[in-house]
Protein backbone atom coordinates (compact mmCIF):
# COMPACT_ATOMS: atom_id res chain seq x y z
CA UNK A 1 0.00 0.00 0.00
CA UNK A 2 1.21 3.46 -0.77
CA UNK A 3 1.94 5.71 2.13
CA UNK A 4 -0.79 8.15 2.83
CA UNK A 5 1.45 10.63 5.21
CA UNK A 6 0.90 14.30 2.56
CA UNK A 7 -2.21 14.22 2.51
CA UNK A 8 -5.74 14.87 4.41
CA UNK A 9 -7.49 13.11 6.26
CA UNK A 10 -10.92 12.81 4.43
CA UNK A 11 -8.91 12.74 0.61
CA UNK A 12 -6.92 9.84 2.62
CA UNK A 13 -9.69 8.07 3.99
CA UNK A 14 -11.66 8.05 0.64
CA UNK A 15 -8.72 6.87 -1.63
CA UNK A 16 -8.22 3.89 1.51
CA UNK A 17 -11.78 3.09 1.33
CA UNK A 18 -11.94 2.89 -2.50
CA UNK A 19 -8.57 1.12 -2.92
CA UNK A 20 -10.19 -1.37 -1.27
CA UNK A 21 -13.22 -1.84 -3.17
CA UNK A 22 -11.44 -1.64 -6.66
CA UNK A 23 -8.60 -4.22 -5.69
CA UNK A 24 -12.49 -6.46 -4.61
CA UNK A 25 -13.61 -5.83 -7.89
CA UNK A 26 -10.55 -6.69 -9.71
CA UNK A 27 -10.19 -10.00 -7.73
CA UNK A 28 -13.50 -10.98 -9.36
CA UNK A 29 -13.08 -9.61 -12.60
CA UNK A 30 -10.73 -11.09 -15.97
CA UNK A 31 -7.33 -10.03 -16.11
CA UNK A 32 -7.90 -8.73 -19.96
CA UNK A 33 -11.28 -6.69 -18.88
CA UNK A 34 -10.83 -3.01 -19.82
CA UNK A 35 -11.03 -0.56 -16.72
CA UNK A 36 -11.00 3.27 -17.28
CA UNK A 37 -10.90 6.41 -15.25
CA UNK A 38 -14.28 8.74 -15.31
CA UNK A 39 -14.35 12.75 -14.79
CA UNK A 40 -17.19 13.91 -14.78
CA UNK A 41 -18.33 17.83 -13.70
CA UNK A 42 -21.14 19.01 -12.35
CA UNK A 43 -22.76 22.34 -11.42
CA UNK A 44 -23.95 23.07 -7.92
CA UNK A 45 -26.70 25.93 -8.10
CA UNK A 46 -26.97 28.19 -5.56
CA UNK A 47 -29.34 30.65 -6.79
CA UNK A 48 -30.41 31.97 -3.42
CA UNK A 49 -26.80 32.65 -1.65
CA UNK A 50 -25.67 35.75 -1.66
CA UNK A 51 -22.31 35.89 0.76
CA UNK A 52 -21.17 32.20 0.28
CA UNK A 53 -17.06 31.84 0.09
CA UNK A 54 -16.46 31.15 -3.57
CA UNK A 55 -19.95 31.42 -4.76
CA UNK A 56 -19.39 32.09 -8.59
CA UNK A 57 -20.55 32.57 -11.66
CA UNK A 58 -19.77 28.74 -13.16
CA UNK A 59 -21.14 27.43 -16.58
CA UNK A 60 -23.81 24.11 -16.60
CA UNK A 61 -22.78 22.24 -19.28
CA UNK A 62 -26.72 20.90 -19.01
CA UNK A 63 -28.60 23.56 -19.27
CA UNK A 64 -25.96 26.14 -22.14
CA UNK A 65 -26.06 28.58 -19.15
CA UNK A 66 -24.39 30.43 -16.11
CA UNK A 67 -25.48 29.48 -12.57
CA UNK A 68 -24.73 31.19 -9.08
CA UNK A 69 -23.08 28.13 -7.65
CA UNK A 70 -20.06 25.92 -7.96
CA UNK A 71 -18.67 23.27 -9.80
CA UNK A 72 -17.94 19.80 -8.36
CA UNK A 73 -15.02 17.65 -10.38
CA UNK A 74 -15.68 13.94 -9.69
CA UNK A 75 -13.29 10.99 -10.40
CA UNK A 76 -14.73 7.45 -9.98
CA UNK A 77 -12.70 3.76 -11.70
CA UNK A 78 -15.49 1.68 -13.72
CA UNK A 79 -15.05 -1.43 -14.92
CA UNK A 80 -18.05 -1.58 -16.98
CA UNK A 81 -20.05 -2.97 -14.53
CA UNK A 82 -18.98 -1.48 -11.60
CA UNK A 83 -18.13 1.69 -10.39
CA UNK A 84 -16.05 3.46 -7.28
CA UNK A 85 -15.80 7.19 -6.30
CA UNK A 86 -12.43 8.02 -6.37
CA UNK A 87 -11.94 12.00 -5.66
CA UNK A 88 -13.59 14.75 -6.07
CA UNK A 89 -12.95 18.69 -5.63
CA UNK A 90 -15.36 21.63 -5.91
CA UNK A 91 -14.45 24.46 -7.85
CA UNK A 92 -15.23 28.22 -8.31
CA UNK A 93 -14.32 29.95 -10.55
CA UNK A 94 -10.92 30.52 -12.07
CA UNK A 95 -11.03 34.08 -13.30
CA UNK A 96 -11.18 36.97 -10.86
CA UNK A 97 -14.75 38.22 -12.79
CA UNK A 98 -16.66 35.77 -12.35
CA UNK A 99 -16.21 35.21 -8.68
CA UNK A 100 -18.80 36.54 -6.51
CA UNK A 101 -17.52 36.28 -3.10
CA UNK A 102 -14.05 36.04 -1.88
CA UNK A 103 -12.15 33.97 0.24
CA UNK A 104 -12.31 34.99 4.40
CA UNK A 105 -9.13 36.35 5.45
CA UNK A 106 -9.27 34.71 8.98
CA UNK A 107 -8.04 31.53 7.88
CA UNK A 108 -4.83 30.52 7.99
CA UNK A 109 -2.57 29.80 4.87
CA UNK A 110 -0.73 26.80 7.00
CA UNK A 111 -4.09 24.96 7.44
CA UNK A 112 -5.94 22.26 5.01
CA UNK A 113 -8.84 24.41 4.85
CA UNK A 114 -6.70 26.91 3.25
CA UNK A 115 -5.24 24.21 1.10
CA UNK A 116 -8.44 23.74 -0.52
CA UNK A 117 -9.64 26.99 -0.98
CA UNK A 118 -6.94 27.69 -3.31
CA UNK A 119 -7.56 24.55 -4.97
CA UNK A 120 -11.03 25.50 -5.72
CA UNK A 121 -9.21 28.41 -7.61
CA UNK A 122 -7.68 26.20 -10.46
CA UNK A 123 -8.63 25.88 -13.76
CA UNK A 124 -11.25 22.08 -14.38
CA UNK A 125 -8.04 21.00 -17.06
CA UNK A 126 -5.37 21.56 -14.15
CA UNK A 127 -7.70 19.74 -11.56
CA UNK A 128 -8.41 17.06 -14.00
CA UNK A 129 -4.32 16.53 -14.19
CA UNK A 130 -4.10 16.65 -9.99
CA UNK A 131 -7.31 14.28 -9.69
CA UNK A 132 -5.33 11.90 -11.77
CA UNK A 133 -1.93 12.47 -10.41
CA UNK A 134 -3.57 11.83 -6.75
CA UNK A 135 -4.86 8.29 -8.02
CA UNK A 136 -2.37 6.96 -9.48
CA UNK A 137 -0.34 7.57 -6.61
CA UNK A 138 -2.43 6.06 -4.23
CA UNK A 139 -2.28 2.89 -6.58
CA UNK A 140 -5.26 2.95 -8.92
CA UNK A 141 -4.85 1.79 -12.53
CA UNK A 142 -6.46 2.12 -15.03
CA UNK A 143 -6.45 1.65 -19.32
CA UNK A 144 -8.24 4.73 -20.61
CA UNK A 145 -9.36 7.72 -19.33
CA UNK A 146 -13.77 8.93 -20.22
CA UNK A 147 -14.63 12.18 -19.97
CA UNK A 148 -17.06 14.86 -21.86
CA UNK A 149 -16.22 16.43 -25.33
CA UNK A 150 -15.56 19.40 -24.05
CA UNK A 151 -12.32 18.31 -22.01
CA UNK A 152 -10.68 17.26 -24.99
CA UNK A 153 -8.19 20.00 -25.53
CA UNK A 154 -4.37 19.81 -26.78
CA UNK A 155 -2.38 20.85 -23.56
CA UNK A 156 -4.76 18.12 -21.21
CA UNK A 157 -4.63 15.45 -24.10
CA UNK A 158 -0.78 15.78 -24.37
CA UNK A 159 -0.69 15.64 -20.27
CA UNK A 160 -3.01 12.32 -20.34
CA UNK A 161 -0.95 11.10 -23.02
CA UNK A 162 2.45 11.52 -21.10
CA UNK A 163 0.85 9.69 -18.19
CA UNK A 164 0.58 6.62 -20.82
CA UNK A 165 -3.40 7.27 -20.90
CA UNK A 166 -4.23 6.41 -24.80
Amino acid sequence: MVPFARKPAGRRFLHALSLNIVLHFESLISSTRVRVFIIDDSAINRNRSKKAEFLARVFDHTTGRFTKGYSVLTLGWSDGFSFAPLDFVMLSSAKLANRICEMTSKVSKRSLGYKRRMEALSRKPDAVVALLDRALTAGFSADYVLMDSWFTQAPLLRQLTDKAFA
